[in-house]
């Protein structure tokens, strides 16, 4: 008599139903955690950096993992000190409210610097060297596949954790023709949790009232423009809206409607208060100026002043929300810090001084 065939496609299999790799993982996990953890904690915390880089890529484990099984208070950090000295500091020796980056546009040099004294162990001979500022962080957000970039990428994801981009400061830089350039300012992410709703509320009746935490969750919230960011400007710049075409000024009024905008499209799509049609004019017209502020070769101001005028033009038809003066603004070069009405690409390109003696330290 033969045996009845199984039709396994209809089987159902008992028992939890969690993926098969899972348990193999986590004894995987816990295995080189037990062999490796404890002689990490007795190195050096720049050496402990890289090591835990490399626990990373050649292991693949999780960062989340890593992170929930490594201790918090003796994560390695990557700091730039004066005169490119390189340190590690364990996360229990600096807890404060704010955080200062490497300016971004040297990536090619951050790069340089740590492959040099992390990897390779090179006595480097670069644009640091002359570096005179304050002790900065060192982090990137590249995506290359190679062990520099999961050093400072590791780095990066564990401070995004706690911090959030929120402004800038400026410095005195080390171009040629001596353009300011900025540095981005973390601060501790705030434990107290706020209610969207009301501040979506709140920008859209007035965008003047809500404070800095208040806007940037906000934004952090609507803002799904990675290239183009909104943040608080020092002085003796705080009074222009935009660094280059794609780092602008939340506190400037323009910067504020913009943001207005964004969250009263969003709250017209949750309560269907306009027509889809019109939502999708509106949400069109608000793109169609934003390209302008993201990163590129050129920027034609010209043509950015018409998509704006268009824009404000529909929202004021549709009754999207109350625009008041902002709406007969003109953007000018006077709206931009001095020397930077071009792309923000553009500026990564200047040229750098023939002698360079010391950069980096602030305009303040």
């Amino acid at each position: 008599m033969k045996s009845q065939k199984l039709d396994l496609g209809r089987l159902k299999i008992l028992g939890k139903s969690e993926k098969w790799d899972f348990p193999l993982y986590d004894a995987y996990f816990k295995h080189l955690s037990k062999t490796y953890l404890s002689e990490l904690l007795t190195i050096d915390p720049l050496e402990r950096l890289y090591q835990l880089a490399h626990f990373y890529r050649y292991y693949n484990i999780n960062l989340k993992s890593l992170f929930e099984i490594f201790p918090l208070d003796e994560f390695p950090v990557s700091f730039l000190e004066k005169e490119g000295e390189i340190n590690g500091i364990e996360w229990q020796e600096f807890k404060d409210d704010k955080l200062y980056l490497v300016p971004e546009f040297f990536n090619d040099h951050i790069n340089e610097i740590i492959s040099c004294k992390l990897i390779h162990h090179n006595k480097y001979d670069g644009l640091f060297n002359h570096w005179g500022g304050e002790r900065c962080i060192i982090r990137s957000n590249s995506y290359s596949n190679n062990m520099t970039s999961d050093i400072l990428n590791l780095c990066r994801d564990f401070i995004n954790q706690y911090y959030q981009e929120s402004a800038v400061r400026f410095l005195e830089s080390p171009w040629e023709n001596n353009l300011p350039m900025i540095q981005k300012i973390l601060h501790k992410k705030s434990e107290e949790i706020l209610d969207i709703d009301t501040l979506f509320e709140k920008v859209i009746e007035n965008p003047a009232s809500l404070n800095l935490e208040e806007m940037i969750q906000i934004v952090l919230k609507i803002h799904k423009l990675n290239a183009v960011y909104f943040l608080e400007f020092g002085k003796p710049f705080d009074q222009y809206f935009a660094y280059g075409n794609n780092i602008l000024n939340i506190n400037h009024p323009l910067s504020k409607v913009l943001i207005q905008i964004m969250a009263s499209l969003q709250m017209s799509k949750e309560n269907q208060t306009i027509s889809h049609d019109h939502l999708g004019i509106i949400e069109d017209a608000f793109n169609d100026l934003i390209i302008h502020f993201q990163p590129s070769d050129f920027f034609d101001l010209e043509e950015a002043n018409y998509y704006l005028s268009r824009l404000f033009s529909i929202v004021q038809k549709k009754q999207l929300c109350n625009l008041d003066d902002i709406a007969s603004h003109v953007l000018s070069s006077s709206d931009f810090i001095p020397g930077t009405t071009v792309s923000t690409h553009a500026l990564t390109n200047l040229k750098l001084k023939t002698n360079i003696q010391s950069f980096g330290n602030s305009f303040n």
